[in-house]
């Protein structure tokens, strides 16, 4: 009986342990690397423009809204979009434009960048779920 306990009682730490690891693993921030705020200008509060013909945005993503809904650019600017995730689990993908962070816990960052070598609109969005269809979407507009 005494051995019976003992070996549930290492079954039940052994399952704290995997699953403690598990969720660990799981919601690790993934970070990305930014440009250097000193060799911008600032366009917007969300915009900058660097060196000349890169546009840098700063998405927000929250439970289901991009902010902003719309940035705009011109034809042949390299586009930057860093995405910051503040609430949930999301991605920012552009299928025009065939580029997309990956799926990210709340508090991690990820970036994208791009040449806008194609005029039109194009719609950016989350793809996790249901995220898309409940709102979470803007447009990139290439002029």
């Amino acid at each position: 009986m005494k051995d019976k306990r003992i070996i549930v009682g290492i079954l039940v730490l052994f399952g704290i342990l995997a699953g403690s690891y598990f969720f660990k693993g799981q919601i690790t921030p993934t970070n990305t690397q930014t440009q250097n705020s000193q060799t911008a200008q600032p366009a917007s509060s969300n915009t900058r423009t660097l060196n000349g013909n890169i546009r840098e945005f700063r998405v927000i993503g929250k439970n289901f809204a991009f902010t902003p809904t719309e940035m705009r650019v011109k034809k042949g600017e390299i586009v930057r979009v860093i995405f910051d995730n503040t609430e949930g689990f999301h991605d920012f993908r552009v299928d025009g434009y065939n580029v997309g962070t990956k799926q990210i816990y709340e508090g991690s960052t990820e970036a994208v960048e791009f040449t806008a070598n194609q005029t039109g609109s194009f719609e950016y969005y989350c793809s996790v779920g249901q995220h898309r269809q409940a709102g979470m979407k803007g447009t990139l507009v290439v002029e």
